[in-house]
C-alpha cells in the first residue's frame, strides 16, 4: 500500500499542498509547528477516521476559512484510487471513495490503512490502561468495521447507563428496571469486543515476542496479556453471562460513584519483560524498545489481515530514539513507504530518503 499523493486545502494551517510521494521514504523537515504533524494527521484520518490529537471536527479548518479538505491518493491491491474528505463549519465532514459518496464512514476501513507512531506512543507502557485500551482499539478498528460498530454500540449504552445511574440514583427500584434491558445489550456487545481483542492480543504477543528478541540481542522476552474480569472464560456466551453477573453486584456502589464496573473501557494489556512487569521494572530504554515491538507488530499483522504493508507514519519519533533503535525501524521497515517528520536530518542517513521542507505550511522538495 503506497500513498501516491496527497492535496490538501485549507487544512490547519496548511493553506494549499500536493505533494507526491516516494514510494519508500520520505522525511519531511522543518521546525516546530510549520506543518509536518498536519500532513501525517491528514494521511491517517483516512485510516483511523479520526485524529490522534483530542480535537473537533472544525478545528481541521483553516482559521477563516468556511471547509477544509484533503484528497488522498493511493495504490492498494494494485489498483489506483483516490478518497477525499471535507470538513465543514456547519455540518459534518463527507466521505468520497472514487468519486462514490460514503453513507457511513466505516466503509472506508479496509481500503486504506497506516500504522502511526507518535512521541505520545512513547509513554504507551508507562500512562494507564486507558492509553492501552485505546492502542488496541485503533489498531483492530483500521482493520474490522465490525469492531468499529461494536465499540461504538457499547460505547452508546455504556454512556445510557452512566447517565442513568447518575439520573436514578436515588429510585432504586426505577433504576434496576432500566439497567435490566442496558446490561443485557452491553453484556453481549461486551463480550464481543473482548473476545476480539483477545484473540488480536494473542497474535499481537506472537509477532511482537520475535521482534523484541531481535531488538534485545535475545535478551529479553516480551509477553502481553489481556487482563479482564473475564480472561478465564472460554466462550463468547459465557462471558457476556458472567459479564452481566458482574454488572448487577454492588449497585449501591455504582450509583454513588456514577461509574460502570466492569466491561471492555475497564480492562488492560499487560506488558511484561523477563516475566516483570515493564511499568514497573523495565528502564526507560527497555519501554522504549517495547513500545517499539509493538508497534512494528501492529504493522506486521494489519500487512497480513489486509493483505498489504500499511503505510506507516512517524510523526517526530526518530530523533527520540538512540542510533541502534533507529536503524533497527528503518532495517526492519525496507521496501515499505515510510513517513518520518523531524526537525533535522540527523535522525536518518538522508542518502537513503526522499525530502521534503516545511514551512509555514508550504512544502517544497529537496533535491
Amino acid at each position: 500500500m503506497v500513498v501516491e499523493r496527497l492535496q490538501l486545502e485549507n487544512f490547519r494551517n496548511i493553506s494549499y499542498a500536493d505533494v507526491q510521494l516516494d514510494p519508500h521514504i520520505n522525511v519531511f523537515l522543518g521546525k516546530n509547528a510549520q506543518g509536518k504533524t498536519n500532513f501525517i494527521e491528514a494521511i491517517w484520518l483516512f485510516s483511523a477516521l479520526k485524529s490522534f490529537r483530542a480535537v473537533k471536527e472544525t478545528d481541521f479548518i483553516r482559521f477563516g476559512e468556511e471547509k477544509a479538505s484533503a484528497i488522498l491518493s493511493f495504490k492498494a491491491f494494485e489498483r489506483s484510487q483516490t478518497a477525499k474528505m471535507e470538513f465543514f463549519k456547519e455540518k459534518k465532514k463527507e466521505l468520497t471513495l472514487n468519486g462514490a459518496p460514503l453513507e457511513k464512514m466505516s466503509q472506508m476501513v479496509g481500503n486504506f490503512c497506516a500504522v502511526l507512531f507518535s512521541p505520545v506512543h512513547l509513554q504507551l507502557i508507562t500512562e494507564g490502561p486507558a492509553g492501552r485500551r485505546r492502542f488496541l482499539d485503533l489498531a483492530l478498528c483500521q482493520l474490522s468495521s465490525r469492531y468499529l460498530t461494536l465499540l461504538t454500540e457499547y460505547n452508546r449504552i455504556l454512556r445510557q447507563r452512566n447517565a442513568a445511574l447518575k439520573l436514578y440514583g436515588g429510585n432504586l427500584q426505577k433504576l434496576k428496571g432500566l439497567l435490566e434491558v442496558w446490561d443485557l445489550r452491553l453484556a453481549q456487545c461486551g463480550a464481543k469486543v473482548m473476545e476480539i481483542r483477545s484473540r488480536y492480543i494473542k497474535d499481537l504477543q506472537q509477532q511482537a515476542c520475535e521482534i523484541h528478541r531481535q531488538l534485545s540481542s535475545q535478551k529479553e522476552e516480551l509477553t502481553l496479556r489481556y487482563v479482564s474480569v473475564c480472561e478465564n472464560v472460554g466462550e463468547e456466551e459465557d462471558i457476556a453471562s458472567v459479564l452481566e453477573k458482574r454488572l448487577k453486584q454492588k449497585l449501591e456502589e455504582q450509583v454513588r460513584f456514577g461509574i460502570t464496573p466492569a466491561g471492555p473501557h475497564r480492562d488492560e494489556l499487560d506488558v511484561r519483560l523477563n516475566g516483570r512487569a515493564a511499568k514497573l521494572y523495565a528502564s526507560q530504554g527497555q519501554q522504549r524498545s517495547a513500545v517499539l515491538s509493538l508497534k512494528l507488530a501492529e504493522g506486521d499483522l494489519a500487512g497480513r489481515k489486509i493483505g498489504e504493508s500499511p503505510v506507516y507514519l512517524l510523526d517526530d519519533v526518530m530523533s527520540e530514539l538512540d542510533e541502534t533503535r533507529r536503524s533497527f525501524i528503518l532495517e526492519k521497515l525496507c521496501g515499505r513507504q515510510v513517513l518520518i517528520t523531524c526537525c533535522d536530518d540527523r535522525a536518518v542517513d538522508s542518502a537513503r530518503v526522499c525530502s521534503f521542507g516545511v514551512e509555514n505550511g508550504i512544502f517544497s522538495k529537496n533535491l
